[in-house]
């Protein structure tokens, strides 16, 4: 009589655990507005630098499947098949080498396939008297940031993606810094040409 009412007892706490979602993780949920979801990051980040090392100013625009390989370096039939929405912000004065760019992808998968193509793809070179200090490209759940900029603005932008996105970051790939390309540091977020 003791083992069917322990019995009962368990049957009873496993329905009302499952029914209550307590009993896995629940799944993370992230924002479906990807330019509100960039501007908190880089409102996140501005306030994280604060006024001593600022944010350049900024404006942000919609990546289309056409100018997707100029701004991510991704063909425009990767971009449609794997890209939902995608916006950056880039400095307004062309002596910061300074970019940030979400993207919203379909789902998870096609999150990492996106990260990978933005590694190989994207041109750190594509300023035309500055360079980024470096890039970094990482994935949380179905979206994926870029950045291109000086090494502190980049660390605060990440640190914001992963307060902000509602999902675990995967691994920061850092696919291009100036120091291991023998660059000089200049001024204004970037790096000068020698």
């Amino acid at each position: 009589m003791i083992k069917r009412n322990r019995f009962a007892l368990f049957a009873c706490l496993l329905a009302l655990c499952l029914a209550l979602g307590a009993c896995g993780a629940p799944a993370p949920t992230q924002p479906e507005d990807a330019a509100a979801l960039l501007d908190a990051i880089v409102e996140s980040a501005g306030a994280k630098l604060g006024e001593e090392d600022p944010l350049p100013k900024t404006v942000t625009d919609a990546i289309l499947a056409e100018s997707s390989q100029g701004m991510l370096g991704i063909g425009e039939s990767d971009f449609s098949q794997y890209v939902d929405a995608a916006f950056a912000s880039n400095a307004l004065i062309s002596s910061h080498a300074h970019e940030v760019a979400l993207v919203k992808c379909k789902d998870a998968a096609a999150a990492e396939k996106v990260k990978g193509l933005i590694a190989a793809g994207f041109d750190p070179l594509k300023w035309i008297c500055v360079r980024p200090e470096t890039c970094n490209v990482v994935v949380s759940g179905k979206y994926v940031l870029l950045t291109a900029t000086n090494e502190k603005i980049g660390s605060a932008l990440i640190e914001a993606f992963k307060e902000q996105s509602g999902a675990p970051l995967g691994e920061i790939d850092s696919f291009f810094n100036a120091a291991d390309a023998g660059e000089s540091a200049g001024t204004g977020g970037g790096l000068i040409l020698n």
